[in-house]
């Protein structure tokens, strides 16, 4: 049995590909990344994987891939102004933290009272929360855990280690809901998958031999004290 990728957390997941190229151009233009021909071939390629795994999607609304993009954007742009913070001005990823997540939080919870609060009143939703506070206090010490190890990436490595790195993640979605949600993907979104991955492995084998130096053909990393040089 065959199924076209019709779903939409799967057609998210997959179009969320896209933000490593996204990424990698705000970092060229904001002078924080070098990247060479063959890093720039490999985040290239989850964008072709993401274009294969996507094709045939019939429920796609042009203003709905508009507020992705501008979304996916604006992620782009907060990883690159973070990277500066956390590399250029050499702060500590907990010190970072404490600065972005105090203000994440103020426009998260201006957003939730404009609206989803008066949803949230109508439902008793609020209720579920008192009804399993060990559940959402878990879910909250796992998200302090995620931001925290995502700002060690972005300091050791780059805002674009970050997003190539979860585009792996999203890929190991979709296969969990084939094997767990019996959920078929057609040989085209398959083959899609495979060229994402592709270019996953290869960023990470340059990305590796760039933090090791190993590799004369990629630029070493620059310093903290160099980054904030050429910004």
């Amino acid at each position: 049995m065959r199924c076209t990728c019709t779903s939409p957390s799967r057609l998210f997941r997959c179009s969320r590909r896209l933000n490593p190229v996204i990424t990698m151009v705000c970092l060229i233009i904001a002078g924080l990344e070098t990247p060479t021909r063959p890093m720039v071939i490999s985040v290239l390629l989850t964008a072709l994987g993401t274009a294969a795994a996507t094709y045939g999607e019939m429920n796609m609304s042009m203003y709905g891939v508009a507020l992705m993009l501008t979304s996916e954007t604006a992620e782009s742009i907060r990883l690159v102004m973070t990277q500066f913070l956390l590399v250029g001005l050499n702060f500590h990823p907990i010190e970072g933290l404490m600065y972005l997540a105090s203000t994440c939080c103020l426009w998260l919870m201006a957003g939730c009272v404009v609206v989803e609060l008066p949803e949230m009143r109508r439902k008793d939703a609020i209720d579920v929360v008192w009804a399993y506070p060990s559940v959402f206090l878990c879910a909250a010490f796992l998200g302090f855990g995620v931001n925290a190890l995502a700002y060690v990436v972005i300091k050791l490595a780059s805002s674009l280690t970050l997003k190539v790195l979860a585009t792996a993640k999203n890929t190991l979605l979709v296969v969990c809901g084939m094997l767990f949600f019996g959920e078929v993907v057609t040989g085209l979104q398959g083959y899609g998958y495979i060229i994402s991955l592709t270019g996953f492995l290869w960023y990470q084998w340059l990305k590796v031999s760039q933090l090791a130096g190993s590799d004369p053909r990629i630029p070493p990393i620059q310093s903290p004290g160099t980054t904030a040089r050429l910004v």
